[in-house]
């Protein structure tokens, strides 16, 4: 399989992305669909994750909207 590199800002997105639905949703009163939907996407994130090779390493970041105070780690797709 050959090396694919995402580029920084599909990473921050999806970095982005997947904080704001684990975390930033967390503990909002949301309908049962929209939890339903949530932990679906949650789950195909996780799925993405186990099924490719990723690398964790640090990615500086130049916007931090979304920072929730936690270590960020990149996505990479080997």
């Amino acid at each position: 399989m050959q090396a694919v590199a995402l580029p920084e800002e599909i990473c921050w997105l999806l970095e982005d992305t997947e904080d704001f639905l684990a975390e930033g949703l967390q503990n909002e009163n949301l309908s049962p669909g929209a939890q339903d939907q949530r932990a679906h996407i949650l789950r195909g994130f996780q799925q993405i994750k186990s099924s490719c090779i990723i690398v964790l390493e640090n990615v500086p970041r130049r916007d931090y909207i979304l920072h929730i105070g936690q270590k960020k780690y990149g996505w990479q797709f080997l």
